[in-house]
């Protein structure tokens, strides 16, 4: 039975003697013939034509009850597993910023400079929306960066015409700053990889100064007084837009650079046992979408 709980929600009460309702929900959100069931019956572009009709009428594969619990206690399991990854991962970026905060911040002894003072370079990607294609050079916007990390994984691609264009106005490099500037804004990320890439209006790049180490300079950007400052600086409504002005204004605690040598060697043990846990939690995704594909193709899952 399905009842509206709100205009987001819609309860759905199972017989569990036919349906275990753990099964059901890995089902709903997993099982490929039960998602183009969705896919045929919904309207609007988010779903918005999906209520209780439609969902009474979706048909879930049901093997015996048995065998329902164990596919729902494997994917549970698996699941857990990526959470406590993950959990690891948030603990040791939060390390890095408390030692941050507990070296550079709170005193007088450290002087603070504008962005624009303690980079050489600080500009925008192009300010129009390119033509995608299916290969060709990477091109990277903010959602590249929300977690604090250039996620190379899931990347947009764009002509080599176009990549000539773009990259005659601004080519970025390892140990540029890359930050999301629209929508997400604030957060910042290292150029980790040495390659040919793209960038469009929604991040800015950050060249850093010879007087500011890279990683400073993100965890610096990072930091709860660099996105206060931003945050106060927002223009336009509706979406949140940062613009360069603001950035090259906003100002940051810069020590010798002894000092960020020594924070700088911290921070490589941190990411090297960061390192360690995103490679395990790359095979647990992989073990977790196998494990869903065997479960709903009515193979044996082990």
């Amino acid at each position: 039975e399905a009842s509206i709980i709100s205009s987001h929600l819609i309860k759905v009460s199972l017989d569990e003697k036919k349906a275990w309702p753990a099964y059901v929900s890995w089902a709903l959100n997993f099982c490929p013939s039960v998602l183009s069931q969705i896919e045929l019956r919904c309207h609007g572009a988010i779903m918005a034509g999906f209520n209780t009709s439609l969902l009474r009428q979706l048909r879930v594969p049901l093997p015996p009850l048995p065998e329902q619990r164990r596919i729902a206690a494997i994917l549970d399991k698996a699941d857990a597993l990526r959470a406590k990854r993950r959990a690891a991962i948030a603990q040791l970026d939060a390390l890095t910023q408390c030692i941050f905060l507990d070296s550079f911040t709170g005193t007088d002894a450290i002087a603070t400079q504008p962005l624009e003072s303690a980079c050489e370079l600080i500009t925008d990607g192009t300010h129009y929306t390119p033509t995608y294609s299916e290969s060709g050079t990477i091109f990277l916007s903010s959602k590249n960066v929300t977690s604090g990390f250039i996620d190379w994984d899931h990347v947009k691609y764009i002509p080599e015409d176009l990549h000539l264009e773009l990259h005659r106005r601004v080519a970025p490099r390892v140990d540029d700053i890359l930050l999301a500037k629209n929508g997400t804004t604030g957060v910042a990320a290292i150029v980790d990889r040495d390659c040919v890439f793209d960038i469009y209006v929604s991040l800015a790049l950050l060249r850093p100064s010879k007087a500011v180490l890279p990683i400073y300079l993100r965890e610096a950007i990072n930091s709860p007084a660099c996105k206060r400052q931003f945050d106060s600086s927002l223009k336009g409504i509706g979406v949140p837009n940062l613009h360069l002005r603001e950035i090259r204004r906003t100002r940051i605690p810069v020590p010798p650079i002894e000092l960020q040598l020594g924070f700088v060697r911290q921070v490589g043990a941190i990411q090297k046992q960061r390192r360690a846990l995103y490679t395990s939690l790359a095979e647990l995704n992989r073990l977790f979408a196998s494990l869903q594909q065997s479960a709903f193709r009515g193979e044996v899952v082990v």
